[in-house]
């Protein structure tokens, strides 16, 4: 019996997930194979839980590079943009000081910065 190459295409991908999900595995090293994978998925999970959620402060010195980042997001539209402030600034975001300025690692900050920044 020959199957139509459709059907021929749909076998070989079924087969393909069956081994790559440990068909051929004994049951004691699937079950070994999906308690590493369960390790892998909770550490992925940190790691986007990391990278995304935690806001972290920085200083960004020097008047050359304060003047870029207030090119890009004035002060005024960057003081509005943090919701968190940091630990040792009160508004998080900037001083009247033209030498420094405490950015946080927020998306939308970070992702404008690098999108509008030729430096």
């Amino acid at each position: 019996l020959q199957l139509p190459p459709e059907y021929q295409r749909m076998a070989h991908a079924m087969r393909r997930e069956f081994e790559r999900d440990g068909i051929h595995l004994t049951y004691t090293k699937r079950e070994e194979a999906r308690e590493l994978n369960n390790v892998i998925v909770g550490l992925e999970s940190l790691f986007t839980s990391n990278i995304t959620e935690k806001t972290k402060f920085y200083e960004i010195e020097g008047e050359e590079m304060v003047s870029e980042v207030d090119r890009v997001i004035p002060r005024h539209v960057l003081g509005q943009l943090v919701r968190t402030a940091a630990p040792s600034e009160s508004s998080g975001t900037a001083s009247d000081n033209s030498s420094s300025l405490t950015l946080s690692s927020e998306n939308l900050i970070t992702n404008t910065l690098l999108a509008h920044s030729p430096s």
